[in-house]
């Protein structure tokens, strides 16, 4: 998936849970886009990447794309790191985008191992990344995102 619709999908999931959290919803939403966003740093052509430079492509070069940085044990790792040093929300938050990132990239052709590096066993969906799936994709979100706005008003 493109960075948009990952950022467009983390901000979803981030505002259906922003309610159930005691912080400041801005600082919580931050914290999931930012997760949704930061699961490609494993990609040193990806918009995260980009803006990571060498540090992405020494983690590309180390793990490769879809690998570690691209499963649930990467995912609570760093959860556990954040909660380790008192932000249990804002890790809440950075695991509720990166598991959405995670989600998305299940329902591409080149899927995601989500138990690596304990099974290379993958899942796999139908939508290829900036392909007419994906853009009608983003753009349910988007109307969705935009729901949840317009009845919380």
């Amino acid at each position: 998936m493109m960075y948009k619709t990952h950022a467009a999908l983390g901000l979803l999931a981030g505002l259906l849970a922003a309610s159930y959290v005691d912080i400041n919803k801005y600082a919580f939403l931050a914290a999931v886009i930012f997760g949704s966003l930061f699961v490609d740093i494993d990609e040193d052509n990806s918009y995260i990447g980009r803006k990571a430079g060498f540090l992405s492509s020494v983690i590309e070069f180390l793990f490769g794309h879809r690998g570690i940085f691209h499963s649930l044990l990467a995912a609570l790792g760093i959860f556990l790191g954040v909660y380790y040093f008192g932000h249990f929300e804002l890790g809440l938050g950075f695991l509720i985008g990166y598991a959405s990132h995670l989600a998305a990239d299940m329902l591409t052709v080149n899927g995601v191992k989500p138990f690596y590096p304990f099974s290379r066993y993958t899942v796999r969906g139908f939508i290829r990344t900036d392909g007419l799936l994906e853009k009608l994709f983003f753009i349910l979100i988007l109307l969705a995102i935009g729901y949840i706005i317009y009845i919380k008003i």
